[in-house]
């Protein structure tokens, strides 16, 4: 089965985590190439270099241009392939547009979000309506994820189709903690709350000392202000994009995650599956993974009273965080391997792509 993966891009993100984990870890029954409609330098794309998958690299400058259609075209047309999976706007767009001139192609496309921008207008629904009709499968990666997406387009019912996102099982890492706490997340929007944990951090005070934030994004400047309006300027370090991520996770005490929104959090699969103790809010996918008590705490999103007492509970009770973490392991290498993911996904493309049997000649 030859099979084409199409993304904007293989910078920082979850989506971008979870396709190339699953390309690095995938076995060789399948022929995979990669389609980068931007330009892309990371250690993700770097590592795919080992493997054998063919990238084509559109290397587009403009985010939204008919030239992505025209070469997505071409590209699956020289190549006949049986299946091309997307991920993420604005390809899902481009490739559902070159999809119409592909009746025999199967194409999928990955809902990692539970919100966007467009669905905060009516007037998207139709266009976004149109963008999903020519996939024969929308895979949603939590409950959450489904349950919005029909909300917004109940039609996809047939087609929305559930399969957890999944990480990479490995030893724990034993580290001594640099930070008494970690958050991981894009700086381009407040979605990832990175204000909320400044100030929760604000109102600690000398229960913390040392707190890492791994991510970029047009809101660094901002919140770089808020810092030092906060007099945290020497207590939290912004490290940018990180590639060490499972190093960064054993040197700290914890993960925090007070997101707005969220899908299913790569990041927070990846902290559970270090064992560290959790402190997040019930948005998006993340209940479907924290029990609050069990295996992480959960409070409610935009509260920083709240945030500021869960994070103080973990930091004066060892033993009682070390608890939450365990369960978080237990859970993780349960329901999240990547394994899991890998084997889900390829049902779904055995479903969708017939077994062709070989010609038997002379009979």
């Amino acid at each position: 089965m030859r099979i084409l993966h199409v993304i904007n891009d293989l910078g920082p993100g979850g989506a971008q985590k979870l396709l190339s984990n699953y390309l690095l870890h995938s076995d060789g029954a399948l022929q995979h190439d990669l389609c980068l409609l931007y330009p892309t330098e990371s250690p993700q794309l770097a590592c795919l270099n080992h493997r054998p998958i063919r990238v084509h690299a559109f290397n587009l400058t403009r985010k939204y241009s008919v030239q992505a259609v025209l070469r997505l075209g071409q590209l699956i047309r020289k190549n006949h392939y049986d299946l091309v999976h997307v991920h993420l706007f604005p390809a899902q767009y481009f490739a559902a547009l070159a999809a119409l001139f592909f009746p025999g192609t199967r194409f999928v496309f990955s809902e990692h979000n539970s919100f966007n921008r467009r669905r905060s207008h009516p007037l998207y629904r139709c266009a976004d309506w149109l963008a999903y009709l020519p996939y024969q499968k929308v895979i949603c990666v939590s409950e959450d994820t489904q349950k919005t997406l029909l909300d917004w387009l109940p039609g996809l019912k047939s087609k929305a189709v559930i399969l957890y996102n999944g990480v990479p099982l490995g030893p724990l890492r034993q580290a001594d903690p640099q930070f008494d706490m970690l958050l991981i997340g894009s700086l381009r929007s407040h979605v990832k709350g990175v204000d909320l944990l400044l100030r929760a951090v604000a109102g600690l005070g000398d229960a913390v000392s040392r707190v890492a934030i791994a991510g970029e994004g047009k809101l660094l400047p901002e919140l770089l202000r808020l810092r030092d309006e906060l007099g945290l300027t020497s207590k939290v370090h912004l490290l940018g994009n990180r590639d060490d991520i499972p190093e960064l996770l054993a040197q700290s005490k914890m993960l925090v995650m007070p997101s707005r929104w969220e899908g299913l959090p790569i990041a927070l699969l990846e902290a559970m599956a270090a064992a560290k103790p959790i402190v997040a809010t019930p948005v998006g996918g993340i209940p479907e993974l924290i029990e609050s008590g069990r295996n992480g705490l959960l409070v409610p999103p935009d509260d920083v009273p709240a945030l500021t007492a869960a994070i103080r509970r973990l930091l004066a009770d060892p033993a009682a965080a070390a608890e939450l973490g365990k369960h978080a392991y237990q859970d993780v290498c349960a329901k999240f391997a990547l394994e899991r993911y890998i084997r889900g996904l390829r049902e779904l493309y055995d479903g969708l792509v017939p077994c062709k049997e070989p010609v038997m000649e002379g009979l």
